[in-house]
């Protein structure tokens, strides 16, 4: 999900999280988080585990999805889990402000596991870089720390990419 709003959003300036952690581990069970741009956008992320069966967009429990919320409108991007989609194929819904109507755009059922494999495959045989990139992985990873030492501290992180 972090990719994904990096793709659609670019790099945020400033992060607060609050995380929940199993025990005395370092896996963590719940991570909630904003992320603040430039711009003057602000996302909203959470992330959770929870023992919640039939829940989800194909109720097996996999309760992942992206919302974006503008002014004029709405979108929802409901993903399958990556490597089992068991009923459904992706869903995407706009909801238009301006004449108050939403489209459902569907899509054809497909593991998204053999997709990014054999993705993969054909960026190696034509020893060619894909996407998401090194530093698409980067990114991530400077995110995920982001919320890891704000949800230490309780305080915002402002995220120096320039320093990076």
């Amino acid at each position: 999900m972090l990719d994904l709003m990096l793709h659609f959003l670019g790099r945020p300036e400033r992060s607060y999280a609050s995380v929940d952690y199993v025990g005395n581990s370092s896996l963590d069970r719940k991570a909630v988080a904003l992320f603040e741009y430039s711009n003057g956008s602000t996302v909203s992320f959470e992330a959770a585990a929870h023992p919640l069966k039939k829940i989800g967009f194909e109720r097996n429990s996999w309760d992942e999805h992206i919302q974006i919320n503008g002014v004029n409108g709405r979108l929802d991007l409901y993903p399958v889990i990556w490597n089992e989609p068991m009923n459904n194929a992706a869903l995407l819904v706009h909801y238009d402000n301006i004449s108050e109507t939403s489209t459902e755009y569907r899509f054809d059922r497909t593991n998204p596991f053999d997709v990014e494999i054999s993705y993969f495959c054909d960026c190696l045989e034509r020893r060619e870089q894909g996407h998401p990139d090194v530093i698409d992985g980067f990114n991530a990873d400077v995110l995920i720390h982001s919320l890891t030492e704000s949800g230490k501290t309780k305080l915002p992180v402002v995220i120096d990419w320039k320093g990076l």
